[in-house]
């Protein structure tokens, strides 16, 4: 029981480690999205090297996540916070698709 009980405290760890770090990325995604703000170029390259950073961070996360799941007989899910983070992934792919022609047209203009 004891085991259980700590696989399942890793498992919330590592998704709520997983969300905290998607959340970050959203916030740095966003504040190049933003309407209301022209960012410099400068602001650009130093956000968008964080960005990087960040889903390094959440990549080894994740592959920590994955290995944890593949070894684990944790039954017990937190739909919520899966839920959560199948969401706030979502929110990045949709935002990578928008930055990300920003983020090359300003390199081309600064190459």
């Amino acid at each position: 029981m004891e085991n259980m009980e700590h696989n399942t405290s890793q498992l919330h760890s590592f998704l709520q480690k997983s969300i905290d770090q998607y959340n970050e990325i959203l916030q740095l995604m966003a504040s190049i999205t933003r309407t209301d703000k022209n960012p410099s170029i400068e602001e650009l390259t130093i956000t968008g090297t964080q960005i990087l950073s960040k889903q390094k961070a959440a990549t080894e996360t994740d592959k920590n996540l994955l290995a944890f799941l593949a070894k684990s007989t944790v039954e017990i899910m937190d739909e919520k916070k899966i839920a959560k983070r199948t969401e706030l992934l979502k929110q990045v792919l949709e935002l990578n698709k928008i930055i990300t022609p920003k983020l090359t047209n300003i390199k081309s203009l600064m190459g």
